[in-house]
């Protein structure tokens, strides 16, 4: 069937039941590469759970998926906390994989060092450093992090700064 069952398996990274969404997770992987235009629109699906679903299936291709990171990018700004979370991943992964084209990802992932869920803050912060010279722009955001009450969010800002300033 190839590809042609990508949008059924996006759809079903919805579904009720767990084993399903799971299973259709795993056959998108299984597909490879070729999925990634397919996960850029789940990204932009009606529920929540097929978005974070595309976005971590996006940072599983991270090195496939430099077309993904105008809607990665519009992820970031997600209603739902685990899209934002794993929107930051793929992001960060991309900014490993091809640095400076990530610049464009720089003020939504600054901005969110600020969102309410721990875990999106942390992500975001870490996806700035691997983003590299290209992230410094995020370096006042950065220090004020690693000067906040945040333990996990202080490491991972200091850890970003160091970065940034290692890649100049």
């Amino acid at each position: 069937m190839g590809l042609r069952i990508a949008p059924a398996l996006i759809d079903a990274m919805g579904d009720d039941h767990p084993e399903v969404r799971r299973g259709a997770g795993h056959a998108l992987h299984k597909m490879g590469p070729a999925t990634v235009p397919f996960l850029i629109q789940g990204l932009k699906h009606d529920k929540a759970d097929v978005r974070q679903r595309a976005a971590r299936g996006l940072y599983g291709l991270a090195p496939h998926a430099q077309k993904a990171i105008p809607a990665l990018t519009e992820a970031l700004k997600d209603t739902d906390p685990f899209v934002r979370q794993w929107a930051a991943c793929a992001v960060g992964d991309l900014g490993y994989h091809f640095g400076p084209v990530l610049k464009v990802a720089v003020p939504g992932l600054a901005a969110l060092l600020k969102d309410e869920d721990f875990m999106v803050r942390e992500w975001a912060a870490m996806s700035l450093g691997f983003i590299g010279a290209a992230a410094r722009a995020a370096i006042p955001a950065l220090r004020e992090a690693a000067n906040g009450e945040d333990e996990w969010l202080k490491k991972a800002a200091v850890q970003s700064l160091r970065e940034i300033q290692r890649a100049r």
